[in-house]
């Protein structure tokens, strides 16, 4: 997250942005606050599950000899990731029964908080003198304050911040010190990563059986006709 930019000297802008197909947004405050920034910190969730160290993200070619080292060293350990060293140990065994499961959720759960606080610290630095970014708004949970509610009548409360009843400089230590909305969220989200890992012991049955079908006659959801 503190790491720096892949560098751009030998490249133009527009052959770096990419363009997505979206519709187009009326309400800028609901979308940023209740969309866009949650599904950010998601993001950021997962990505402390699977990568073990953010050096591993940057284009290799653009970092000095010292980094290019640390990310060897971080390559090398890329594998004790929660969600990697998980499915590796799930693998390597055949099994993921409620005791390997419950582990994961724990650690996941330990991971995310770590990740959600380093988030909301960053974020919320996310200003200058004379002006703040949204993101710094909802890491501090000042939204509501800040903006008011009416531009958030129909959205759920994932717009209030990460934990709009706690102060900045009080840490969240557990998953229980964020808001409600998000709590539930990242709750379903590690539901969902333990069901991945799971779903890693079942995949190689399934190729096996997709397969033996003789190509052209599975039927799948695109050739399926209701009778």
């Amino acid at each position: 997250l503190n790491l720096p930019a892949p560098r751009l000297s030998d490249a133009r802008i527009d052959d770096v942005m990419v363009t997505k197909a979206r519709p187009s947004v009326s309400n800028l405050p609901r979308y940023v606050f209740g969309v866009y920034l949650p599904t950010l910190l998601w993001g950021c969730i997962l990505d402390a599950w699977i990568t073990k160290d953010p050096i591993l993200k940057v284009r290799f070619a653009s970092l000095t000899k010292d980094e290019r080292q640390a990310w060897h060293d971080a390559a090398s350990h890329q594998h004790e990731a929660p969600v990697p060293a998980a499915i590796l140990k799930a693998q390597g065994s055949g099994n993921f029964g409620r005791r390997a499961s419950a582990s994961l959720r724990t650690e996941l759960r330990t991971t995310a908080v770590e990740r959600i606080e380093m988030v909301r610290k960053q974020w919320f630095e996310l200003k200058n003198c004379k002006n703040r970014s949204f993101a710094s708004y909802w890491a501090e949970g000042s939204v509501e304050k800040s903006f008011g509610p009416s531009f958030f009548s129909d959205t759920n409360e994932l717009w209030k911040g990460i934990a709009p009843d706690r102060d900045i400089d009080s840490p969240i230590t557990r998953l229980a010190d964020v808001s409600t909305d998000l709590m539930d969220h990242v709750t379903d989200l590690i539901e969902d990563m333990v069901t991945y890992v799971g779903w890693t012991l079942s995949w190689p049955r399934f190729v096996q059986i997709i397969r033996s079908i003789p190509q052209g006659e599975f039927r799948g959801d695109l050739t399926w006709r209701r009778s």
